[in-house]
């Protein structure tokens, strides 16, 4: 990290992240806050926010025996009845819980000036401490650049390099509360017949319109990362090939996530040598019964998203 973007280390403080969660995503959830934990210099400095409806005391007893062990610490809220939130388009891929990022500068409490928001299906290989010691300067907000995005014309952004993934934030709480990021996210996000791909993303990337502060591609490792070519994501090759081999945070960015069996994510992996050291230990995806239909798409999608990774290493190594 370059020194100019380190705040001064208080070590008396602690450090907030936060994440939304419902109970379908549990063992995702446990998994990346394990990785959290393992990565970081001093866990004990580690304070969890965890926005959930669905899941009560007794299902989150082990991720607390896992976090309080290390002497961290886990608050739970569950998220406030809001009509906004209710009129929120859902789909196969975005829940309620996708939208409970943006009722966090109301959730946690107001003292709470500094964020790092998660979203569940990640891997955390980095000392944490070295996002959060990220200066944001004038910024509300610390992100990662979503390559190609799809649809940043429409929500008003005139560069590709303006929209950014929301699964890894850095959020100063005290802008976004005083410039009410959230609710106006909310309320573009629920505009009659407005298509939002990628749901509250999208909706936060219209709010900020360009204004935020670029982190390294290595805090925030998308999937598409392997599917294409630097020169189809128009990211340098060398800033590519770190973010590939070297990544801060894995974020499983795509709908087949490594605890599917369909998964083929290069880092599929280390997602089952983090959950071996958590009491999910040992578990792995059943195969689905043969389906002939199904077996040919996956073979299909495979042999689609092979090919697309040839056309990318071929582009590598002609450089």
């Amino acid at each position: 990290m370059d020194p100019d973007e380190r705040t001064i280390d208080t070590h008396s403080a602690r450090i907030e992240i936060a994440f939304g969660c419902d109970a379908g995503y549990l063992q995702p959830l446990t998994i990346a806050i394990s990785s959290v934990l393992t990565s970081a210099r001093d866990a004990s400095k580690l304070r969890f926010w965890l926005v959930t409806k669905s899941l009560d005391e007794k299902e989150l007893s082990p991720l607390r025996k896992i976090i309080e062990q290390v002497g961290a610490q886990l608050e739970t809220r569950t998220p406030v009845s809001d009509a906004a939130v209710e009129k929120m388009p859902l789909g196969e891929h975005f829940t309620e819980a996708t939208y409970y990022r943006l009722m966090l500068p109301q959730l946690v409490p107001a003292e709470v000036s500094k964020l790092i928001y998660l979203d569940s299906d990640v891997i955390v290989r980095h000392p944490i401490e070295e996002l959060w010691s990220i200066n944001l300067g004038q910024c509300s907000t610390g992100a990662v650049w979503n390559p190609r995005p799809l649809n940043h014309e429409r929500l008003g952004l005139s560069r590709e390099a303006d929209y950014f993934n929301a699964g890894v934030l850095l959020m100063n709480l005290e802008r976004w509360r005083d410039e009410s990021i959230h609710t106006r996210a909310m309320q573009f996000a629920i505009q009659p017949g407005l298509e939002l791909p990628c749901a509250d993303q999208d909706a936060l990337n219209h709010v900020l319109a360009g204004v935020w502060k670029r982190l390294d591609l290595r805090w925030n490792q998308q999937t598409k990362f392997f599917d294409h070519s630097a020169s189809y994501l128009r990211v340098p090759w060398l800033t590519l090939r770190r973010a590939r081999s070297a990544p801060y945070i894995v974020h499983y960015s795509a709908n087949t996530k490594p605890w599917h069996t369909a998964s083929d994510h290069p880092w599929r992996d280390l997602y089952f040598e983090q959950l071996d050291q958590t009491h999910y230990r040992g578990w792995r995806p059943a195969a689905p019964p043969a389906n002939t239909h199904a077996v040919k798409r996956r073979d299909q999608d495979l042999n689609r998203r092979w090919r697309q990774r040839a056309r990318a290493l071929k582009s590598l190594f002609a450089r």
